[in-house]
């Protein structure tokens, strides 16, 4: 599951370019391994 630290983030980086490097670090993963990360976990944990 990804997740961000913003606002402190944006000390280093905007918003936008963190979730880039995110999309990036995951380029090779496949659609459903991608939705995993960016969605279906977070709504298992958090019960959403």
């Amino acid at each position: 599951m990804f997740a961000s630290n913003f606002p402190v983030d944006r000390l280093f980086s905007t918003y936008k370019t963190l979730w880039n490097a995110y999309a990036q670090i995951v380029a090779d993963a496949s659609d459903t391994e991608k939705q995993g990360l960016f969605v279906q976990n977070a709504e298992r944990i958090y019960r959403i």
